[in-house]
């Protein structure tokens, strides 16, 4: 009798490429609801979110939920809070553009989750978060001694990153509260350099409410703003070789901006204001010439303010209707005036779930990226999650293994 000794290592594979941008092809946010881009086009879903405003989903190369989370919990991809994934110190699910979810550079199997407390909740505290998908049998879960890390406070609750020319690092940007300091952290294979570059800049606009974002190229920053005394839209120039804030132009001091997106190709950035009679405007932003996309006046019937704006995979810019059932969309968004055709009632929610002020907060990179680096992650990775060993104590000519 021979007997033969087989030792197993379990192990997940993961397979990423960055030939297909599949990374936000699932979106969860507002009450219960959620959008699912897999097919090409959004599929309304359900999710256990119950937020206001900012909201994270990451997808792997395929497309399929890796996790997400609200800025105060984090859920697995079986709509599980991780067992350490409670008490993340990101608001009490209205701050606007936290959480936000960064690919780690070192490990291929973290993910950072980047927070802002909201302005009343968590005393504008910038923090991460890291979660280690090896953890709790594959599913993911929150690094022991690496939650709720403290960065500084008195931030607002705008954050966008944007890659560095020809290399995998990235910048985060946000701003100080009631003042016109930006702060520009890096963020390499060594972590995030908590000591920022500092760029005085602009009005003293640094309020609360309002959205930031970063075009595509990664050389224009759209800061939105709303109250007076500083309600704005103001463009930046961005110079992501060396991180400098410049040159700030203001496109309207008229409105409450809340949301802003840029169409694919950079020539247009859209927003929308919040507060009053409700917008959605463009803006070319070469010419600085400006069209209304969509108007409604404060009524009681039909009324929905408009809140984020997101581009999705499919190439379409998304809004959000505060309190709605359904999505708006902009369907031709490098077409500038009426032929960008918005349908207000794009997609239909499912029932029992709506819209707030929110949509999903997104890395810009993982979206549409124009300078795309084929060594940014290795194509396949794997957690080795349990060993042991077998002995048979017959001759076999085959053995077949089912781990279930």
């Amino acid at each position: 009798m021979k007997k033969f000794l087989l030792s197993f290592t379990i192990s997940l594979f993961f397979f990423l490429s960055y030939a297909q941008l599949n990374y936000t092809n699932r979106w969860y946010f507002g009450i219960n609801a959620g959008l699912d881009f897999s097919s090409g086009s959004p599929v309304a879903i359900t999710g256990p979110t119950q937020v206001d405003e900012g909201t994270a989903t990451i997808c792997d190369a395929q497309g399929n939920v890796v996790f997400y989370s609200d800025g105060t919990q984090i859920w697995n991809r079986n709509n599980q809070v991780m067992p350490n994934g409670s008490g993340i110190m990101g608001g009490a699910g209205s701050s606007q553009q936290a959480p936000l979810i960064i690919k780690s550079l070192s490990s291929p199997t973290q993910y950072y989750v980047f927070t802002i407390g909201d302005h009343i909740a968590n005393i504008n505290q910038f923090r991460y978060t890291i979660v280690d998908m090896c953890l709790d049998g594959g599913l993911g879960d929150v690094v022991s001694g690496q939650k709720n890390i403290s960065i500084g406070t008195n931030y607002t609750e705008r954050l966008v990153a944007v890659r560095k020319p020809n290399s995998n690092d990235l910048w985060l940007i946000t701003n100080k509260m009631n003042s016109n300091t930006w702060n520009v952290f890096t963020f390499s294979a060594a972590g995030l350099n908590m000591t920022p570059l500092v760029s005085n800049v602009g009005p003293q606009c640094g309020n609360q409410i309002g959205w930031l974002k970063m075009n595509h190229a990664g050389t224009k920053l759209a800061h939105c703003t709303t109250f007076n005394p500083c309600r704005a839209l103001i463009l930046f120039d961005f110079d992501k070789s060396t991180g400098v804030i410049s040159n700030p132009v203001t496109l309207n001091a008229a409105n409450d901006f809340y949301g802003a997106e840029f169409s694919p190709n950079d020539s247009i950035l859209y927003t929308t204001d919040v507060w009053y009679d409700n917008y959605i405007f463009q803006y070319h932003v070469s010419t600085g010439a400006s069209y209304t996309v969509e108007f409604q006046p404060s009524s009681p019937n039909g009324y929905y303010q408009y809140g984020a704006i997101q581009l999705a995979p499919d190439g379409k810019i998304y809004t959000a209707n505060n309190d709605s059932t359904f999505i708006g969309c902009i369907s031709n968004p490098d077409v500038f005036g009426a032929g960008c055709n918005y349908v207000k009632h794009a997609v239909n929610l499912l029932p029992g779930t709506r819209c707030r002020f929110g949509l999903n907060v997104a890395y810009q990179n993982y979206v549409l990226d124009p300078d795309s680096l084929t060594d940014k992650f290795n194509d396949s990775l794997s957690c080795n999650i349990a060993s042991f060993a077998a002995q048979l104590t017959s001759t076999y000519d085959s053995v077949k293994w089912n781990f279930g």
